[in-house]
């Protein structure tokens, strides 16, 4: 009988006393550090600090524990855990895929969540912003790869971006500072101690809102041991306002942690149970080891919700829970968005929400089968507020349990009035673009800093006869007729020409030379440099040109003409002054010669030869305009009988 009593006791002890740890002899824990400021860090000295190194070093001093330090980059230390050879973890966000991995404590240390920064002067405001960006994060963290992570959320809104990894927080401000990248993703703690140190920009994305625990490795026959300590003291260094705890979160971080409550159960001593009987006091002392489990799971439920309460009040996107659409939590913050109290949301259908049934049926459709082919759903749709005016939301929604949809569906509801405002500012002032750009009458070419055209309106189609869809595969040199191709690259001459006309050649595609008159301005569009090019045919202006260039040759004809007129008038004038003289003399002559007949012949000829100079220098004043003629009748006869007695005159008389 005494030894059957010696056995019970033994069990009980077992029951209530799974490991008793030997007190003289320290135990040897190994533990990962690594680089996150201000939580855990190596100082100047070499020796770990931070919030995290305060925990882990009361904790061990207090269970005589050996604590040796083993220092990494954060992915080193996660693969060191995973192989046994570090015993545990610190600063580990709890995970669904981590959890298959590492053993965590079941304590929360921290409540912590993700921030997106940018450089100073970027023009990303939100997540859509991040399509074809550059993003760095901490190489293995759960904020990159985890649920809910910077590269899940990428996914979601079907962008495209390029991830790179980094080892530390440093590296990722170090280079968002040098313009390496476009973004990068750090946890609050980190990038409210060191935001103001370096060229960054903090954004309004913030995400995955997460509980840091104690990570151990997995299946050693150390863990078990070492949670059980870990989350004893956790609870005891909550519950004491002054604990070591507390003092390195007002050291380190400044944050006020609320005092996590616990209910202390007392132990139960059953002496008297083993007087009553070894089959009673085994039943009461199984009935008591199940009232203490459900008193410590109640009092965990406790706690967990209590943490969720306060994620929820803290989270800047509404938070909420559904079950079969019926109204079951919400946090403030959808509060603030719909206009209506709690009390006015709790168990009413989400239908209270939508300002019509569309809407509200549409978003059930879409999100439920998202939720079926990816596990969660993303949808944009329309809530009405308390008031009466319309919001725009992007809703994204995730199952408590994805193999029972009536467990119900937890939503997160993000306000994206003012950017979709702003969208619809951006297309309509695209399509008045667009508009003036294809009704203008000039022809309007969009060429990048490469001379390849980007866009070309109606006009341009009209006045070379290429499609717009032509254009696009054109540069400018190939709608340039041959013998101008090359002379200058188009964007090079606009640097010389920008903001002034001047004047080219285009080629039709029948081949027929154009010309233009080119006005040019720089731009940038979306962080590109183009030229926007007006061209206008002048064709028309170019022909009036050339009539007007035969018009002033025949009028500069025509005053050469007079000119030479005048010149002969003159010479004319001057040589009938002579001949006035040769005739006088000649006729005085005539008067006062012998009446020799042959001698007078010869004077009647001069006297005839210079009336008839007389009369072509009349002619050609005549015909310089200088003087006034008149039509007269001429006898052909006497006109042939003159020139017979020149040639009797002049020719040789041995020529018959």
């Amino acid at each position: 009988m005494k030894r059957f009593f010696v056995s019970l006791i033994c069990l009980i002890n077992l029951l209530f006393f799974p490991f008793i740890g030997n007190a003289d002899q320290p135990v040897t824990i190994r533990v990962g550090a690594y680089e996150n400021f201000p939580k855990i860090f190596i100082g100047d000295d070499g020796r770990v600090n931070g919030l995290w190194a305060d925990i882990v070093n009361d904790i061990g001093a207090k269970e005589n524990w050996q604590i040796e330090w083993v220092s990494g980059t954060w992915t080193q230390g996660l693969e060191r855990l995973k192989n046994g050879e570090i015993n545990i973890m610190p600063d580990t966000g709890w995970t669904e895929p981590r959890s298959r991995q590492y053993a965590f404590s079941k304590e929360t240390v921290l409540v912590s969540w993700s921030r997106l920064y940018v450089s100073q002067g970027s023009q990303i405001k939100s997540i859509v912003d991040l399509d074809g960006k550059i993003i760095a994060a901490l190489k293995g963290s759960f904020n990159l790869e985890g649920p809910e992570g910077i590269k899940d959320i990428i996914q979601k809104f079907n962008l495209k971006a390029t991830f790179r990894k980094m080892d530390s927080y440093q590296q990722i401000f170090k280079a968002l500072e040098q313009g390496k990248i476009d973004a990068g993703v750090t946890n609050k703690d980190f990038g409210n101690e060191y935001e103001d140190d370096y060229a960054v920009a903090r954004t309004s994305i913030i995400f995955q809102y997460a509980r840091i625990q104690f990570s151990l490795t997995k299946g050693d026959d150390l863990t078990p041991f070492l949670i059980e300590k870990i989350d004893s003291h956790m609870k005891k260094l909550k519950t004491d306002k002054n604990s070591i705890y507390y003092q390195s979160l007002e050291k380190y971080i400044g944050d006020k942690y609320k005092q996590t409550s616990i209910e202390i159960i007392p132990a139960w001593v059953k002496t008297v149970l083993i007087i009553c009987g070894g089959a009673i006091l085994f039943l009461v002392a199984v009935g008591v080891i199940f009232r203490i489990q459900v008193r410590r799971r109640t009092s965990e439920l406790r706690e967990s919700e209590q943490h969720l309460r306060s994620l929820l009040r803290a989270a800047p996107t509404g938070i909420g829970m559904v079950v079969d659409r019926m109204l079951k939590q919400v946090n403030e913050r959808i509060c603030d968005m719909t206009g209506y109290s709690e009390e006015d949301l709790i168990d009413q259908s989400s239908r209270i929400l939508y300002p019509s049934d569309d809407d509200y049926e549409f978003v059930g459709r879409e999100k439920y089968k998202q939720i079926q082919a990816y596990g969660t759903g993303t949808v944009e749709t329309l809530w009405q507020h308390k008031d009466g005016h319309i919001i725009n939301v992007l809703l994204s929604s995730t199952p408590m349990d994805i193999t029972d949809l009536t467990k119900g569906v937890t939503f997160t509801a993000l306000d994206i009035t003012k950017r979709k405002r702003a969208e619809q500012a951006l297309t309509e002032s695209e399509e008045r673009f667009r508009m003036l750009f294809d009704e203008a009458p000039d022809t309007i070419f969009i060429i990048n800093m490469d001379d390849r055209i980007l866009d070309a309106n109606i006009a341009a189609s009209k006045m070379l006869g290429y499609t717009r869809k032509e254009f696009k595969t054109m540069t400018v040199p190939d709608i340039q007729p041959p013998e101008v191709r090359g002379e200058v690259g188009f964007v090079m001459k606009n640097e010389l020409t920008l903001g002034k006309v001047f004047e080219g050649l285009d080629m039709h595609k029948d081949g027929t030379i154009v010309p233009i008159e080119i006005h040019n301005h720089k731009m940038v569009i979306k962080d590109q440099e183009i030229v926007l090019s007006i061209v206008r045919n002048i064709t028309e202006r170019k022909q009036s040109e050339t009539e007007l260039k035969k018009i002033e040759v025949q009028l500069l004809q025509a005053q050469k003409m007079e000119s030479i007129g005048t010149l002969a008038g003159g010479i004319a004038h001057d040589f009938n002054n002579i001949l006035s003289g040769i005739l006088g003399y000649a006729q005085l002559a005539e008067i006062n010669i012998d009446n020799s007949v042959k001698e007078k012949e010869y004077i009647f000829q001069i006297i005839k030869n210079t009336q008839r100079a007389a009369e072509l220098v009349q002619q050609i004043l005549t015909f310089s305009r200088q003087s006034e003629y008149q039509k007269q009748p001429f006898k052909i006869y006497i006109g042939l009988k003159e020139a017979l007695k020149l040639l009797r005159s002049t020719i040789p008389t041995t020529i018959e």
